[in-house]
């Protein structure tokens, strides 16, 4: 245990879809961000609490981080993004 009880370990990747014929499923491109590391670690996050395996690369072409999902997820991952937060009576 870290100090003040928080641990900063690093999480283990969900693990990669696979075939019928054990292969792993081709990546998708989900999002390209820019410049911007919190959107990155909220997007992987967000992708990893609703189960969706994501891989994140640095690209010099736009000078920003790729993140991928199996192909068969990005359907999954889209509307996950796109969606708009609900709140319960009191939170807003």
């Amino acid at each position: 245990m870290g100090i003040f009880g928080f641990s900063f370990k690093k999480e283990k990747p969900l693990p990669w879809d696979l075939t019928d014929d054990g292969e792993l499923v081709a990546p998708a491109l989900l999002k390209t961000t820019v410049y911007d590391d919190m959107d990155v670690e909220i997007t992987m996050n967000l992708l990893r609490a609703y189960g969706i395996p994501a891989d994140k690369k640095w690209t010099k072409k736009t000078h920003g981080v790729e993140i991928f999902v199996p192909e068969t997820r990005l359907a999954d991952a889209q509307e996950l993004l796109a969606a708009e937060p609900e709140f319960e009576e009191g939170d807003e």
